[in-house]
């Protein structure tokens, strides 16, 4: 049974809103009233942006990939000025055989440009295949529904190196159905039980980042730091309730050209302060999107440890349109349930290694493309071949996530968002 750590993970930045998260909400709110930008023409709109009101619809071919959510496609529909000078609106729809999503946001300036922003954006997600640990088609799984609501204020400083980003969620999950038998060790009744039960909770915390890099797609050189922290309080079941912190390093070590070699350090901890178990599906996952020869969600923890090295080299341009690169890498990752006691240095080429005691960490090699549209900010599709001792998969790969994102991507279970 998942309990919280004989020697739990503490910080005086994690301790201190402990009581005050209405408190902290509040505060996002008053400072994006303080900080709404007014930004000047031209300085913070969205690329490919008329300078009056227009509106244009969108595809998003590549939001279906994978057996999880099945065949499908998702559309979009874009308006930009609006309601002020470089704002945007976004309307989209993802239905898929498995998984339907929608999503409305609203930004008031252009994140990658301005100074200062406001990003909202609700999304409401419904899937009958919310696969739980394991591999395979036969693995358990949950139906499950949900609606997030969420308010971003971001404020760059260092000519936009550094970004601090406070942010509040408001949530509420509700289970139609559990599939059997739950993953090892929390299928007992009163688990169950438990996730079946309604949540509606909040979210408030707050976003760091540093940003060296010398470019955002053909990134050759610098320093990407990224940490989030968001306490979750239950707003239905004053028993669950639980701190979460993720942490991402990305360095970049050039070799000449476009080739370079991408490391990734990334840590997640969760740190339980109710009497009741944090829900499965807030848990950090640990699968394709993060080790390419993983199966999707394989493993389930309340903490995360994570290390790659990509080796990423130019194979194409498109009259400068688009481009694609490929890579090579290697990668360690492992979920632990508690860090101080199962968290080992070592590396395992078993295929199923020990889960209850020490775990060492799971070692996958990976190949892949990756497509980019230079001509367009942030628009990357990359996919990859991995291998893990146990087994070889294709997945769409994620190596880098934006604070800064419009919307939450439509096909992603992620619960830090």
């Amino acid at each position: 049974m998942h309990t919280p750590s004989s020697a739990p993970f503490s910080s005086p930045f994690l301790a201190w809103p402990n009581r005050r998260p209405v408190r902290l909400a509040l505060l996002v709110l008053v400072t994006g009233l303080l900080f709404w930008p007014s930004p000047a023409l031209g300085q913070a709109d969205f690329p490919g942006a008329p300078d009056t009101t227009s509106v244009n619809f969108r595809a998003y071919l590549a939001d279906f990939l994978g057996p999880r959510a099945g065949p499908g496609i998702g559309v979009g529909m874009v308006v930009h000025n609006l309601a002020r000078d470089d704002d945007q609106w976004l309307v989209t729809a993802a239905p898929a055989l498995h998984e339907q999503v929608a999503t409305l946001s609203f930004a008031s300036a252009n994140p990658n440009r301005a100074h200062r922003y406001v990003l909202t954006d609700v999304r409401g997600l419904h899937t009958n295949r919310d696969w739980l640990a394991g591999r395979g088609e036969r693995r358990p799984a949950i139906e499950r529904s949900s609606v997030h609501g969420r308010i971003r204020v971001g404020q760059a400083f260092l000519d936009r190196q550094l970004l601090i980003q406070p942010h509040v969620t408001v949530s509420h999950h509700t289970i139609q159905n559990v599939s059997s038998p739950l993953p090892h060790p929390d299928g007992h009744a009163s688990f169950r039980s438990s996730l079946r039960s309604p949540q509606t909770g909040m979210r408030p915390g707050l976003a760091l980042q540093f940003d060296t890099r010398d470019q955002t797609l053909h990134t050759t050189r610098g320093l990407l730091v990224q940490g989030t922290w968001a306490q979750y309080v239950s707003l239905s079941a004053a028993s669950v309730r639980f701190d979460q912190f993720a942490l991402d390093a990305y360095g970049y070590v050039p070799l000449g050209g476009l080739h370079r070699v991408a490391i990734r350090g990334s840590g997640i901890i969760t740190q339980s302060r109710g009497s009741d178990p944090v829900p499965i599906y807030m848990r950090p996952r640990l699968g394709g999107s993060q080790v390419p020869g993983l199966a999707r969600g394989q493993f389930i923890g309340k903490h995360r440890l994570l290390g790659s090295a990509l080796y990423r080299f130019p194979l194409k341009h498109i009259l400068g349109f688009a481009a694609i690169e490929g890579h090579l890498g290697v990668h360690l990752a492992n979920v632990y349930d508690d860090l101080d006691a199962q968290f080992s240095p070592s590396v395992s080429f078993e295929e199923d290694p020990p889960y209850e005691d020490a775990r060492p960490l799971r070692p996958a090699a990976s190949a892949g493309l990756r497509f980019l549209a230079p001509a367009r900010e942030r628009v990357t599709l990359e996919v990859a071949l991995g291998v893990t001792p146990s087994g070889v998969s294709g997945v769409r790969f994620s190596f880098l996530q934006s604070l800064q994102a419009l919307r939450p991507p439509h096909h992603t279970l992620s619960h830090l968002w």
